[in-house]
């Protein structure tokens, strides 16, 4: 991206968004860069600068894989340049694909995350997608309307966890994650007709069609490559809209300290995975953000690994489906569900309402009505309700809905002394739990090694920015926060970790040790002086991650 005159109204500067190429004169990380005109976009002003400087690579391999056509003659990656969908910003593309079913791997990714808000704008339903729990309301908020546990729903298990959501078959599985277990789980889930769009090479099978219909299509995620020409052009045209008008949001973002020189310490961080990452999702500055919770210190804690998590007591009826599902629910179920699925089937053969696109017509709803379940009024009353709300809402057969809905009704018509007991029995698992919790507590204040003490230093930018950013929207004023004392990644030497929030109000948008950098370079060096009469020898050895740090007796 560059800044440059734009307007001849409003704005000075005006603020540009394109994607780099690898040449010197058209590349970024130095002071001027040239940018091709008809693949670049306007920033809203919506959008700051960070968050704009998530999308081009980003999106650009989102959408060439969803949207791009077939090449001829056949590009480097083979004749697919995507999987040929009509773009949201071509006309009649917004919302074209209703009720067609999509799937995202890797939801909470960068790509994954514009994979999916592109798919709610072209009216995929059901969006599914695979992320940890901790990042379910993140991909849900993208737009995604199921979301599958990889940590508890292995990739092998994706095709039946899909197939419990949705019977309409899958003609677009886009793997975000490309590893080879995604991969293969890709390869099951679509439809024999269908596409699977890979960010990494294949290492199953070849690229483009095979025999039996599948599509395997490697991205090349640049509008700058000569076959993505046409479509960068069209997209980046579009873009400015669909960002002003929140169709599109950036991913989250961060600002690491120290610019180019900050870039090895967040590299490591996301090779660690930091948990502290859900936060950001959840909590960081950008658009959409939550608002900050009360009781910040014990989320705070919580955040940056110095306390374990809290267990959740889970309701009664949860545990009840993961202990008795496949003992009191799952027979009756599964046959009751074929019965409704045949009739979903033929209903679906009866026209709609005119004129009422996903509304039930009379003759469909009377089909439907008719069903019964003698012998098992349950589930005739929760198939009953299920028909009524079809009724005002329309929609589609979704499997897990009807699933949920009629073990809740098990085991609420279950004696009260099961329920009783099966209470204890999760009270017991729960203050087990607790047990396990409070002794974790306790070893906080057990002697830390420098171990412990590199893995919290090196964490905090990414903790304590949330907090200043908390305190500056709270008190209106400009936060920062200095640490110092022996530092583990420098043999345990004295130093400063900083974080500001706040800057200049002009153009260059400057932070405090950039827009004052003789007072900052004065303060550190107080804060070393007076840190170096503050510790002792053998506290900086306890810091010295290679214990490289010969005390001075």
């Amino acid at each position: 991206m560059a800044r440059y005159p734009w307007d001849s109204t409003g704005r000075a500067w005006s603020m540009s968004l394109f994607q780099a190429v690898y040449a010197h004169d058209l590349g970024t990380l130095q002071q001027y860069t040239v940018a091709i005109a008809t693949r670049a976009a306007k920033i809203p002003g919506n959008i700051s600068f960070d968050e704009a400087a998530t999308l081009p690579s980003n999106i650009a391999t989102a959408a060439i894989g969803i949207y791009g056509g077939r090449l001829d003659p056949p590009g480097a990656r083979g004749p697919y340049q995507g999987a040929g969908y009509t773009a949201p910003w071509t006309e009649g593309g917004i919302g074209k694909y209703k009720y067609q079913p999509i799937v995202v791997i890797g939801g909470s990714s960068s790509v994954g995350q514009y994979a999916i808000q592109l798919a709610k704008l072209s009216g995929f339903n059901p969006i599914i997608t695979t992320a940890s729990t901790s990042n379910e309301e993140y991909c849900k908020r993208a737009g995604a309307t199921h979301v599958i546990d990889y940590h508890a729903t292995p990739y092998s298990a994706l095709p039946a966890a899909v197939s419990q959501i949705t019977t309409e078959p899958v003609e677009l599985v886009y793997a975000a994650i490309s590893s080879e277990e995604a991969q293969r789980a890709a390869l099951e889930v679509v439809a024999k007709s269908g596409y699977v769009v890979l960010t990494l090479p294949p290492t199953i099978g070849a690229l483009g069609e095979r025999s039996d219909g599948m599509k395997v299509i490697f991205v090349m995620g640049s509008v700058n490559v000569p076959e993505n020409y046409e479509f960068g052009d069209k997209m980046y045209a579009a873009l400015p809209g669909l960002l002003a008008r929140g169709d599109i949001k950036p991913n989250r973002t961060e600002v690491l300290l120290g610019g180019l020189a900050g870039a090895p310490a967040g590299v490591e961080r996301l090779a660690n995975n930091s948990a502290l990452s859900h936060w950001f999702r959840n909590n960081g500055n950008g658009s959409g953000s939550k608002k900050p919770h009360d009781g910040l210190s014990k989320k705070f804690d919580t955040m940056v690994d110095m306390a374990p998590e809290k267990p959740r007591h889970a309701h009664a009826d949860q545990f009840f489906s993961t202990k008795q599902y496949n003992i009191m629910v799952k027979d009756c179920f599964d046959a009751h569900f074929c019965t409704v699925t045949s009739a979903w089937a033929a209903a679906q053969a009866i026209p709609q309402q005119p004129g009422v696109e996903g509304l039930p017509s009379e003759d469909q709803l009377a089909l439907l009505a008719g069903v019964m379940f003698e012998g098992d009024d349950l589930f005739q009353d929760v198939y009953d309700n299920w028909c009524q709300s079809f009724v005002k809402k329309g929609g589609k057969l979704v499997e897990v809905t009807l699933r949920a809905a009629f073990t809740h009704a098990v085991y609420h018509s279950q004696s009260d002394e099961f329920k009783k007991s099966l209470k204890q029995e999760l009270d017991s698992i729960y203050d087990k739990a607790m047990d396990t919790y409070r002794q974790l507590l306790d070893s906080a204040d057990a002697e830390k090694t420098p171990e412990y003490y590199h893995e919290m230093q090196s964490k905090a930018p990414h903790y304590l920015y949330p907090f200043a950013e908390h305190m500056s929207k709270r008190l209106g004023m400009n936060v920062s926060i200095m640490v110092y004392g022996p530092i583990s990644a420098q043999e345990g030497a004295i130093s400063v970790k900083s974080i500001h929030v706040g800057t200049t109000n002009d153009p260059a948008s400057l932070e405090w040790m950039d827009a004052k950098p003789e007072a900052c370079e004065a303060m550190v060096k107080s804060m070393c002086a007076f840190g170096e009469q503050c510790f002792t020898p053998e506290e900086h050895a306890a810091c010295s991650s290679n214990h490289r740090v010969e005390l001075q007796h």
